[in-house]
């Protein structure tokens, strides 16, 4: 995971935040606290996991076609 990517997803975390806490107007907008950061870490592997099952799926998809004989598939005539 490369931090760069943490820090952004952090800052969009953050500003996502203020936008909906109505507790603090005028919080300041650079702020991006390390729970920011531990969500964006947590949110980044999330997707890295759902990805790497897509992308399993998606080899476990192609290899039974591949395996499939055309008296197998249908209208192929």
């Amino acid at each position: 995971m490369i931090e760069d990517e943490v820090e952004a997803v952090a800052r969009a975390i953050a500003r996502a935040r203020r936008s909906t806490s109505p507790e603090n107007p005028e919080q300041d907008l650079g702020v991006v606290s390390e729970q920011h950061r531990e969500l964006a870490r947590l949110t980044i592997a999330t997707l890295e996991l759902h990805r790497a099952s897509k992308g399993k799926s998606a080899d476990r998809l192609g290899l039974e076609e591949l395996e499939q004989t055309p008296a197998d598939c249908p209208d192929t005539d």
